[in-house]
């Protein structure tokens, strides 16, 4: 009941709605629902007869937008093998979410078999005409275990996912000391919602310091798309920073414990933009934010193992665990990290050596060397930031530089 209850807040509670918007057969959208109903039913060489194609939206209590289409049509039984003496129809009576990863999903269904293809047959024909509140009460009531919900104050989950970005965020990742204490930072989240393994968190780091990379803007209002996390330009006034919100999803191991993904990865106020073409629409893959999507379960497994496989990036600051070595002597000395689960993929990076990923050079100065030397030929853990050799002055294709952390493994 809580959950409903939750569900019912994120659906119905809005900023702003639109009343439900008449689309005709020849309307773009009817297509779009049409191929995705054939897909959800697996008949996909099936023609449907649209009788209701209504379309509706709605700025929600978490600011994100919802685009809804109320959809109902009919198909002959006869089409799908059935015979009977007299005609009958299956009516397709369904209410559709626009999803940015999948496309148009349906959230909830009313399908019967009826006599007629006319729209005394739909759930909201002629009669009752199909109302924003009662078709998301409908989806909150008939799905409400499909989607990721609200993790509202005073919930302990909420404290479980906050923690787990906290350990993961380092904030200014060249500012960093080796070894030394991350503040506890506190976050701010414009969304934060779970299902049973996932969470997505969308929100900002409270009082941090502004980096002096970003740039400063004057009423503007844009998005910029990166693997694990986005950088929003909201509406500035002159000469204020912009506002970098991280977009983050986090999953449950196998412990129970949540974490952020990529996993081994940190959060900073550094990171790799993706490319704005690696994002597909409605074509099942997506890098960039998913603050604005309604967020099915599915979806957000989907995504968050997309991002888990992902090819990481000079420039991405992660963790490496693996056997310390050192290698030469005096001044020609340097160490490097035996990885125990290798980076299987690297854009860029020289892959003409066989065991390109198997090793990566530390970039740590002679006194920090001397003060660690205990840790050599032990299991330890590296903190720092992913780069590409350069020339003949590096000794392995990848290195870690700004290393803010090398301790013994446990």
């Amino acid at each position: 009941m809580r959950i409903l209850i939750l569900l019912m807040m994120m659906f119905c509670a809005n900023i702003y709605a639109e009343k439900m918007q008449w689309l005709g057969q020849q309307h773009p959208w009817n297509m779009e629902i049409t191929q995705s109903l054939a897909r959800e039913t697996r008949l996909a060489q099936t023609s449907f007869e649209t009788i209701r194609l209504y379309s509706g939206f709605e700025y929600t209590s978490e600011k994100y937008a919802l685009n809804l289409v109320y959809f109902c049509g009919a198909q002959k039984l006869s089409e799908q093998g059935a015979s009977s003496a007299k005609e009958r129809f299956h009516i397709y009576d369904r209410i559709f979410l626009y999803s940015i990863v999948d496309g148009w999903i349906t959230a909830a269904q009313f399908d019967k078999e009826a006599a007629t293809s006319r729209e005394t047959a739909c759930r909201y024909g002629e009669a009752i005409a199909p109302e924003i509140q009662k078709l998301l009460a409908d989806i909150a009531i008939q799905s409400h275990s499909k989607f990721c919900r609200p993790v509202p104050e005073g919930d302990p989950l909420r404290r479980q996912l906050l923690d787990a970005l906290r350990r993961a965020y380092i904030g200014d990742s060249n500012k960093r000391k080796l070894n030394s204490v991350f503040p506890a930072m506190e976050f701010v989240a414009e969304r934060l919602c779970a299902t049973a393994n996932y969470a997505l968190f969308y929100g900002y780091v409270s009082g941090e310091s502004p980096n002096p990379y970003w740039h400063k803007e004057s009423h503007v209002e844009r998005t910029m798309s990166v693997d694990d996390m986005t950088m929003d330009i909201l509406p500035n006034t002159p000469h204020r920073y912009e506002k970098r919100f991280l977009d983050v999803i986090l999953e449950k191991n196998i412990y129970g414990i949540w974490q952020t993904i990529p996993q081994n990865y940190y959060l900073t106020q550094q990171t790799t933009l993706a490319a704005w073409f690696d994002n597909r629409p409605g074509e099942g893959y997506w890098n960039g934010s998913l603050h604005n999507d309604p967020l099915f379960s599915t979806t957000l497994a989907k995504v968050a193992l997309q991002r888990e496989q992902r090819c990481a990036r000079e420039g991405d600051t992660i963790s490496v665990t693996g056997l310390l070595h050192q290698k030469g002597e005096g001044k020609s000395a340097y160490w490097i990290i035996t990885p125990d689960k290798p980076l299987f993929c690297v854009r860029d990076v020289d892959t003409r050596g066989r065991n390109w990923n198997r090793q990566l050079q530390l970039v740590l100065t002679a006194d920090e060397r001397s003060a660690l030397r205990y840790l050599l030929d032990k299991s330890v853990v590296v903190g720092g930031d992913l780069f590409l050799a350069l020339g003949d002055m590096h000794h392995t294709p990848l290195l870690l530089d700004n290393i803010f952390l090398l301790t013994q493994a446990r």
